[in-house]
């Protein structure tokens, strides 16, 4: 395997925690906004 497949399947990990992340974060934000 070549040093920039492992590269880019850790940046593709990375944007997708990311991506989670995000997208709790939103969820959460949302359910502060709607409670109020």
């Amino acid at each position: 395997m070549p040093p920039e497949d492992s590269l880019h399947s850790v940046s593709l990990m990375l944007l997708s925690t990311n991506f989670l992340a995000i997208e709790l974060a939103l969820i959460e934000v949302c359910t502060i906004d709607c409670n109020n």
